[in-house]
Parts: C-alpha cells; structure tokens; sequence
C-alpha cells in the first residue's frame, strides 16, 4: 500500500443509491479505509488464541459473506472503466489476510504440538501394553 495516499475499498453494506454516487465521483463519503481494515484484522488474527477463534476470523474475513467477499461484489457492481483501480487493492488485501491467516495457523498449531509433547510421556521402563 502507499504510504503517501491511504487505500479504500467499498463499504459492503452501501445501498445503490450511494454506489451510484460512487461512480459520479463522490467516493470519499461511502469508502471504508483499507489499511484500518487491515491493521484490526492483523489484529484479530495475532490475538486468537485457538484454530477455532482463528477460523472464525477466517470466515468473517475472507468467507461467502465475509467482508472481503462483500466489498468485491459490490465493487463488481461499479462501472467497468472503475472496477480495476478499486478491486486491485481488495485483491492484494486477500492475499495478505490468507498469509497472515495460513501463519497464524502454523505457530498455533506448532504451539498445541510442544504442549502436547510436553505432557505426553512415554516411560520406555514399563513393559509393553498387551
């Protein structure tokens, strides 16, 4: 993203009366802020402790009705000559969200293996079980 100029995407909730208003140029008062989105979702994702809060972040994301689902059918509801410039920013913000996602997933799953590993023992003095 540019640090200079701030990315946005659509609000997926607008109605079309305020996308209409969107393609005639007023994009400023119906756009939700791309980096803020994506600084609480990074948020929501280094603070789930389990792979169940984890998914259910997943899902509120990147799922059928999760908001990035949402704001690039309502950005395919936009002008063609306008579709690239705002689904282009949404695409890469996928992206980023299924990385940070599938890395979580790792360290939490790295982290329940240690623990396990740490309260499973094996006594190799015991006879074998039958």
């Amino acid at each position: 993203m540019s640090e200079n100029k701030p990315t946005y995407i659509l609000d997926p909730k607008l109605s079309d009366d305020l996308i209409v208003s969107i393609q005639s140029g007023i994009r400023e008062r119906v756009m939700l802020n791309l980096d803020q989105w994506l600084s609480a979702n990074n948020s929501a994702i280094s603070v789930s402790s389990s792979p169940a809060e984890l998914e259910a972040v997943r899902i509120a994301s990147l799922g059928k009705s999760g908001t990035i689902s949402l704001a690039l059918r309502t950005a395919g509801s936009l002008a063609p000559e306008n579709r690239p410039s705002i689904a282009s920013p949404i695409n890469l913000a996928r992206e980023q969200v299924s990385t940070a996602l599938e890395q979580r997933k790792k360290e939490l799953e790295a982290a329940e293996l240690d623990e396990r590993l740490a309260t499973e023992k094996l006594d190799l003095t015991l006879p074998a079980p039958e």
